[in-house]
């Protein structure tokens, strides 16, 4: 059964806050990355590019870490869990969605890869 997200990690998710996604590698390393994150009730969902190592090393089952700090206020907060799924399944629309919602600035020479895959936890 999934943990419920509380209060402060919705707010946290829904402000234009970067989330760092940490995984272990193959080789035992921790890996570190940022990345874009929403959610869908107390599923975390994040976007990567089929092939990148956040997606090959988040697959169904797999243990990750995820902490959201609050970009003036550095309140935070960390959640860990398992993967659920991996879907291509809108993956596109949705990491459209995540760009406007943060407000990042879209680089215009580097357009987004095709073929994203949409994770969940």
């Amino acid at each position: 059964m999934a943990t419920k997200l509380g209060e402060k990690a919705t707010k946290l998710i829904e402000g234009k806050n970067f989330a760092f996604l940490s995984i272990l590698l193959p080789n035992g390393l921790p890996m570190v990355t940022p990345v874009w994150i929403d959610h869908d009730g107390d599923l975390i969902l994040m976007n990567t590019a089929v092939g990148r190592t956040k997606q090959k090393q988040t697959t169904k089952g797999k243990h990750v870490s995820i902490a959201i700090a609050d970009k003036t206020t550095c309140t935070n907060v960390a959640i860990q869990g398992r993967v659920v799924d991996q879907t291509k399944e809108r993956a596109d629309a949705h990491i459209d969605n995540l760009q406007t919602n943060t407000q990042a600035p879209r680089n215009t020479n580097a357009p987004l890869p095709q073929n994203n895959a949409s994770s969940s936890k």
